[in-house]
């Protein structure tokens, strides 16, 4: 495992546990900042967390994420041993946001675009804008993730310390790679969460047909849209409990924000139209639309990370958020190259944007060999 702060990704191998222990291990620096952000997201919800209707969901969902999906299980309780986070606590945070749309609670600010697309030479690239409320900035970083059970696959992501792989963005050695948004939803039931499905597909998915019936053969916990691409052939998937919808495409670009587009998904939209966030995701979502349909938005890695930074026409389809007067902050641009592995990141692109450029382990073996 690497050392954290280094000009590499922090690297963590062996099972789901062990990585999870090693992730707190190389930022015990900064433990008791991640400490803080669980303890006071709880606390701004701790009338939401202590409603029998939560703590029954959440009991249930313990008990399907140990059957569904229990390498995900083991890795946060690697990530609370580690950190010092009672388990409970770190399920719960990872849990907020279906718990706040079973509620009725309105959205939280975070606002991501995300899309794929074919460049000029018709290799698939994947980009993500991840914006949030701003606190998870120093939290940011980038991992590497190798397994033994994965028949040598490893996992490149952009994440947050103190949670799992794929909190945000990822791509594997095969090619894949995948960035979701959030959507709130009305259509939520015990299944796997969203985030543990991310990490699913990103350790045992080779291509978007794999992911595909993945995604098809359990179910999901509902809430938000996944954006999968591999060497070949795109997809955006819009997650509900009792349906989900999907569309692959081998060539164009499809792009989604924080509303559910498809016409049997939109009428489980949680988002209040009137709100502030609500205005915004249709506007970036019409932003990124125009712009992907000019043929040379996206016509290679650097006009793509320009797009993602870029301003739309008015403040509410600005696609690189400012995070002022109570707008989301995007914290950072990813860019994956699905044929290299390559991720090319900007990292605080509102403020002191910083570039740097990563592969994942084992991609350039199989590109050599092409």
């Amino acid at each position: 495992m690497s050392e954290a702060g280094g000009t590499g990704p922090i690297v963590l191998v062996g099972g789901p546990y062990e990585r999870g222990r090693q992730h707190a291990q190389v930022a015990q620096e900064m433990a008791h900042r991640v400490r803080a952000r669980f303890e006071a997201s709880l606390e701004r919800n701790r009338l939401l967390l202590s409603d029998t209707g939560s703590t029954s969901y959440l009991a249930a969902q313990l008990a399907h994420t140990r059957t569904a999906c229990p390498e995900a299980e083991a890795e946060v309780r690697g990530l609370s041993d580690g950190f010092g986070v009672p388990f409970d606590v770190l399920f719960a945070f990872l849990h907020l946001q279906i718990l706040r749309d079973r509620a009725g609670v309105p959205a939280s600010l975070d606002a991501c675009t995300a899309w794929a697309g074919f460049d000029r030479r018709h290799d698939v690239i994947v980009g993500k804008n991840r914006d949030t409320s701003g606190e998870e900035l120093e939290l940011q970083r980038v991992f590497a993730h190798v397994d033994p059970a994965w028949s040598g696959r490893s996992v490149l992501t952009v994440g947050s310390l103190g949670c799992p792989i794929a909190y945000s963005s990822a791509i594997n050695s095969d090619g894949l790679a995948i960035a979701d948004t959030a959507i709130g939803t009305t259509d939520h039931g015990v299944g796997v969460h969203k985030i543990f499905l991310m990490g699913q597909i990103a350790s045992l998915c080779a291509s978007v047909e794999d992911a595909l019936r993945l995604i098809d053969d359990r179910p999901n916990a509902g809430g938000g849209a996944l954006i999968v691409g591999d060497r070949t052939r795109i997809a955006v998937v819009e997650l509900g409990y009792t349906t989900s919808e999907s569309n692959v495409r081998s060539d164009g670009w499809l792009a989604r924000t924080n509303h559910f587009v498809f016409p049997g998904m939109r009428s489980r939209c949680a988002m209040d139209a009137s709100l502030p966030w609500a205005r915004s995701s249709q506007a970036r979502l019409e932003t990124v639309t125009r712009a992907l349909e000019m043929p040379c938005a996206a016509s290679d890695v650097d006009q793509a990370v320009k797009l993602l930074g870029s301003a739309g026409d008015k403040h509410d389809g600005h696609l690189c958020r400012d995070g002022r007067s109570g707008d989301a902050l995007t914290i950072s641009t990813v860019v994956y190259s699905t044929r290299t592995g390559a991720m090319e990141i900007v990292e605080d692109p509102s403020g002191a944007a910083f570039r740097r450029c990563f592969v994942v382990p084992g991609t350039d073996r199989k590109v050599e060999a092409e």
